[in-house]
């Protein structure tokens, strides 16, 4: 990784100067982040190891504040101790190196480092852990001295036992009355006070400063208050402000109404009212920002004229400029947004990628965590967490839209609904996991657990109730309406399906119409299903496998008829189905055709028979009239016969 400080090592020599041993060496450092750009007036967190060879025999943090020209000072030794005990370091034994990781926001991030060998030691250092040298050898004896001056006399011996007391003289005269001394505050404490009298305070209208090191510390005025190192030091008519910690509000000279409490609070604020901030470099930055609040370690930190905006957790809305009218609620919640606005973010890291996007709701820890768009809405751990350009988009529930990046208008109610989804748009889940592995499909809408769970691709798809279409993968324009409800083929088009293979009724108050308009339809010819198909026909009564009351249905088998259809050479048809399980499924409709096609041919049949009959009906009334007539004939002889 490119190294991004300018290191400065300073070794303090102390021989000679130091009655103790000093356990501390000066360091400075020129901080420049990713950009090379210099880091200036700002807390930089820092890493120190003493490295023996590549062994860390010593390692503390610091988090110094880098100067207006990047350049942070500090002493090895005099940080937080993470390991080693520095006064213990055996300088002579061996080569030591300085090894730095620096994090430049002022965080534990450490992401530059550096390391710069120890070419020599300090001699204080060396000296109070160094090996002891040999003894020298006995010097000889030098010669006899001059005789030296008298000395001074010697004390005043003991006086000697007091006498007897005289008499007692007379009482002298009164002497006048000397002025009233003043009653001033020991450094030991007092005892005694009357608060009516005894104040530390002034008596005419003039502000109270309490200095330390002769350093401003302290300002009580007629309505502005401070007290820390240079805490409000610069105000000049700025009225009804607070500073309470080192450099709070430190620059400010006209602003008004302003609370800082903390170090660095509020630091480069000079003529911005109304501004709130509890923490350690809160709302550093602002200059004439009003109305924020900030409540957290660097919240608000680099806001300079955003306004009405409010923070709350470390590092909440950190790199926030000119944003305003935000909200944040939670540690780093919207922590890059600079120039967004009306955002509303709920809950650790929820929309901490945001710099620009604009009236955005996110609540949830690391809801709309990448966000950069617009108009999105984000209820629940982890939902909408990759959304990068993505606009318009709702999501409600733990994970839910979670991979979704530059897809809109979008909206999914439920744990885990919309998970994968990446570019899909103008989609609809309602429901834990609904939809959860669409990827790329667009205007889908599926409402009920684990409703389209596998469709990834697919498009205008609709799937009511639990289970509902769940494998289909990506297959487009299909309907599943009912719990469990699935279409024969997974990867395919245009499918409808109501119920799942439980269901035993299924009625509609009207007959169903079913579309037949020629405009629907080509290729249109006479159907060679007739008679003889029909006869080969097999109708059958059933009972269903899965119905409860055990009723009795007419119909087919569909394999029978699958049978009856290659007889007939017709083999391709939609009348007879089969789902990726192999199962069968029969249009019954499409046999209405063959059976008035069988009627007709066998009302020509009918037909013809009938001529026949009438023609021999006719011959048999001819040959019945002949035979009257013979018969006639027959009686007629018979009678003259007889005469």
């Amino acid at each position: 990784m490119r190294n991004n400080c300018t290191f400065l090592l300073v070794i303090l020599f102390a021989s000679g100067v130091f009655a103790q041993t000093p356990q501390k060496m000066s360091y400075q450092a020129v901080i420049r982040d990713a950009g090379n750009t210099l880091v200036i007036n700002h807390s930089v967190g820092m890493k120190i190891s003493i490295l023996q060879g590549t062994t860390p025999v010593y390692v503390e943090t610091q988090t110094p504040i880098s100067n207006a020209n990047g350049l942070v000072t500090f002493e090895i030794g005099g940080g937080i101790v993470v390991s080693g005990n520095f006064s213990t370091i055996n300088w002579a034994n061996g080569s030591y190196s300085v090894k730095t990781e620096t994090d430049p926001t002022g965080g534990i991030n450490y992401g530059i480092v550096g390391t710069s060998k120890l070419t020599s030691v300090p001699y204080a250092l060396f000296s109070a852990n160094g090996p002891q040298g040999p003894a020298g050898q006995q010097g000889q004896t030098g010669i006899q001295g001059a005789t030296g001056a008298t000395g001074p006399t010697g004390p005043q011996g003991p006086i000697g036992l007091t006498g007897a007391a005289g008499a007692k003289g007379s009482t002298g005269a009164t002497g006048a009355t000397g002025p009233a001394g003043t009653c001033g505050w020991l450094l030991s404490g007092n005892a005694g006070t009357n608060s009516a009298t005894n104040y530390i305070g002034t008596t005419d209208n003039t502000d109270l400063v309490f200095r330390r090191n002769n350093m401003i510390s302290g300002i009580i005025g007629t309505s502005s208050t401070a007290l820390g190192l240079n805490a409000l030091s610069a105000n000049t008519t700025g009225l009804y402000n607070v500073a309470l910690g080192i450099d709070a509000l430190k620059v400010t000279t006209t602003g008004n109404s302003n609370s800082a409490v903390g170090g660095d609070a509020l630091y480069s604020n000079t003529d911005g009212s109304n501004n709130t901030a509890i923490g350690f470099s809160s709302m550093f930055s602002n200059t004439t920002g009003s109305l924020n609040t900030a409540v957290g370690r660097n919240s608000l930190f680099s806001t300079t004229t955003g306004y009405g905006n409010t923070a709350t957790g470390d590092e909440s809305m950190y790199g926030n400029t000119t944003g305003y009218s935000n909200t944040a609620n939670g540690r780093m919640s919207l922590r890059r947004n600079s120039t967004g606005f009306r955002n509303t973010a709920v809950g650790i890291q929820s929309l901490d990628g945001n710099t620009s996007g604009k009236e955005n709701t996110a609540i949830g820890s690391d809801a709309l965590r990448s966000n950069n768009a617009d108009f999105n809405s984000a209820t629940g751990c982890f939902a909408l967490f990759t959304n990068s350009s993505g606009y318009s988009n709702t999501a409600s529930g733990h994970s839910s839209l979670y991979a979704n990046t530059s897809g809109y208008q979008n909206t999914a109610v439920g744990y885990s609904s919309l998970l994968s989804n990446i570019y899909g748009y103008e989609n609809t889940a309602v429901g834990n996991n609904a939809l959860k592995a669409n990827t790329t499909g667009a205007v889908n809408t599926a409402i009920g657990t684990n409703a389209l769970l596998s469709s990834t691709s697919g498009n205008l798809n609709t799937a009511i109730g639990s289970d509902a279409l769940t494998v289909l993968s990506t297959g487009s324009n299909n309907t599943g309406i009912g719990s469990g409800a699935q279409v024969p083929n997974a990867a395919g088009n245009h499918q409808v399906r109501i119920g799942n293979a439980n269901v035993t009724y299924a009625g509609v108050q009207v007959a169903w119409s079913i579309t037949s308009d020629r405009r629907y339809k080509s290729d249109i010819k006479k159907s060679e299903l007739g008679l003889e198909f029909v006869k080969t026909l097999n109708p059958v009564s059933y009972i269903r496998i899965n119905d409860q009351n055990q009723k009795t249905e007419f119909g087919f088998i569909a394999q029978e008829l699958e049978e009856s259809l290659a007889k007939a050479g017709d083999l391709n048809t939609g009348m007879i189905t089969k789902d990726d399980q192999g199962m069968y499924n029969v249009r019954y409709n499409d046999l209405l055709a063959p059976m008035v096609k069988a009627i007709q041919e066998q009302q020509v049949i009918i037909e013809d028979d009938k001529l026949k009959i009438n023609s021999s009906e006719f011959k048999i009334s001819l040959l019945e009239e002949q035979n009257r007539k013979l018969d006639d004939r027959l009686k007629a002889i018979e009678q003259s016969l007889k005469l």
